[in-house]
């Protein structure tokens, strides 16, 4: 009987041994994953941004940061570098704290140009702000300007 008790005692520690190894392996191979993740290198868009009342020849014409309401559109010129991959930035318009235009544009290679622009009418004259947004949200740029009424000062 006493052999048998060892017998018993014995497969049951080569179990534990065996269910400890195999937890050992999970807990190895989730840290190994986790370091891999952490490794992953995930490029850095980096951008130059114009204002401007035009763009010509895939470049900003009309640089400013005041801009009467008969200009018609102002564009934000981007450039774009760092995208190892085909992505999207978006342009996020605001005049004073209204959110009024949220355009997505695509970046296909690097350096890449890209613009949007708004429309202006007459009841627009206020704060402006444009910001750059990166494909992962996080803000990359950020311009303001001002409209003021056609035939005022400072223009």
């Amino acid at each position: 009987m006493f052999g048998r008790m060892c017998s018993l005692a014995g497969l049951v520690l080569v179990l534990c041994f065996a269910l400890a190894y195999a937890q050992s392996s999970q807990d190895k191979s989730a840290v190994e994953e986790e370091t891999a993740e952490a490794n992953v290198v995930t490029p850095t868009l980096t951008v130059e941004t114009v204002v401007a009342s035009g763009v010509e020849e895939r470049q900003p014409v009309g640089e400013g940061d005041s801009f009467d309401t008969e200009v018609g559109r102002v564009y934000l010129w981007t450039s774009v570098t760092g995208a190892e991959d085909s992505t999207s930035i978006r342009h996020i318009w605001y005049l004073d704290t209204l959110q009024v235009q949220e355009i997505e544009l695509p970046v296909k290679n690097s350096p890449w140009r890209t613009w949007s622009y708004k429309t202006i009418e007459p009841t627009m004259a206020g704060a402006w702000r444009v910001e750059v947004i990166g494909p992962s949200g996080a803000p990359l740029a950020e311009e303001t300007f001002t409209i003021t009424e056609a035939g005022t000062e400072g223009n």
